[in-house]
């Protein structure tokens, strides 16, 4: 089973971001591109009224409405490759410069357009693509917690290299010479706090303890 939105949600868009009156901005292009690439037969539809018009009015203002048609295959219990869809669809206010929803009567072509490019972006990130950027995160969710793992190793290791420094320091006071060489075999300026591996630093700890 292809685990499409997983995929999708995985990669980092940060780069493609663009900001504009307080909110994220994904560029369509960017966006459309990315998920030809992984989904290749997928297609975009712009849904127009039965008079053939791509502004839909409704009783509070005008929107536009947009879907997206994830398509990928998969092969079956018999072997057989068979296609597989889903659709994302987004309704979206025609809004102006200012991200403020336009009157019907108001609405131009531009409007228009820029609004169905923002509709369909945010129809590629209900696929997954972009999405963490309309939950306010900064960063894929596996990267995050990537990060966030090496955030807490990175405190404990400068949690254990200043205990290193603190004992080097005051041991040094009466075997500075000894001290000294300890330290030269964790890291070359004989600084631990400059140790980078949380495994060498508890070594040094232990070494230098064991100092009379």
């Amino acid at each position: 089973m292809v685990k499409w939105f997983e995929e999708l949600s995985a990669v980092n868009v940060n780069e493609h971001i663009k900001q504009k009156n307080g909110l994220n901005y994904l560029s369509w292009m960017w966006a459309w591109q990315e998920l030809k690439k992984k989904f290749p037969l997928s297609y975009a539809t712009v849904h127009e009224t039965e008079d053939g018009m791509l502004v839909w009015r409704d009783p509070i203002g005008c929107h536009v409405k947009t879907s997206i048609t994830l398509v990928w295959s998969e092969t079956d219990a018999e072997g057989n490759e068979v296609l597989k869809e889903h659709t994302a669809t987004e309704y979206l206010p025609v809004m102006d410069f200012r991200n403020k929803a336009v009157p019907y009567e108001n609405v131009d072509a531009m409007m228009v357009n820029k609004t169905v490019q923002r509709s369909l972006t945010k129809c590629i990130a209900r696929l997954g693509l972009g999405s963490y950027i309309f939950v306010d995160e900064d960063l894929p969710e596996e990267e995050k917690k990537e990060n966030e793992k090496k955030k807490r190793e990175k405190s404990e290791l400068d949690m254990a290299n200043a205990e290193a420094f603190q004992l080097a320091k005051e041991l040094s006071k009466e075997h500075n010479t000894e001290v000294a060489a300890i330290c030269k075999k964790y890291t070359t300026n004989g600084n631990p706090k400059t140790i980078k591996k949380i495994e060498d630093t508890k070594s040094l700890i232990d070494e230098l303890k064991k100092i009379k």
